[in-house]
C-alpha cells in the first residue's frame, strides 16, 4: 500500500543542496498534513508507475526505483529529484513538463522508516483536482 501521486515535473528555483532544479509537487493533505514528522530533507522512497511526455507514453521506466527528498515550494509539499534520478529520466528525453505517476512507499526521517498508508492506496492527481476545480 501506498501514496500514488500524478503530476507534473516541474522546474524549481528553491531546490535544496544536493538536488536536481526539478520536482513534483503534492497537495500537502496527502503527505505533511499526514505525516507530520516529515522534515524538510527527508527521504520519499518509492517507484515510477508511468510517465507521459505530451501524448506519447515513456516506456522503460516502469518499477524504476526513485528517491525523492521533500521540501516545501509554498503552500505545497514538494519533492526534489536527485540528480541520479533526473539524469536517468533526461536519458529518456523526459524534460520539464512531463506527467509522471509515481508510488511512494516509505519516508526516511532521521534514519527512522514511517510507511506511507501501509492499509491501503491514496490516489492524488493534479489533473484530478484541477477538473475539480474547473482550471481545466
Amino acid at each position: 500500500m501506498a501514496l500514488i501521486i500524478q503530476n507534473r515535473i516541474r522546474k524549481s528555483y528553491l531546490n535544496p543542496p544536493n538536488t536536481a532544479p526539478v520536482c513534483v509537487t503534492v497537495n500537502p493533505k496527502y503527505l505533511s498534513e499526514t505525516y507530520y514528522e516529515l522534515k524538510s530533507g527527508s527521504r520519499i522512497v518509492g517507484k515510477v508507475l508511468e510517465l507521459w511526455a505530451g501524448k506519447d507514453r515513456i516506456e522503460g521506466l516502469e518499477d524504476l526505483e526513485v528517491e525523492l527528498i521533500y521540501g516545501k515550494e509554498f503552500l505545497l509539499d514538494a519533492l526534489f529529484f536527485t540528480p541520479a534520478f533526473w539524469n536517468s529520466l533526461r536519458e529518456f528525453g523526459v524534460t520539464v513538463g512531463a506527467l509522471i505517476t509515481l508510488r511512494l512507499e516509505k519516508a526516511i526521517v532521521n534514519g527512522r522508516v514511517i510507511l506511507l498508508y501501509p492499509r491501503r492506496d491514496v490516489k492524488w492527481s493534479i489533473l484530478e483536482e484541477e477538473k475539480e476545480s474547473g482550471s481545466i
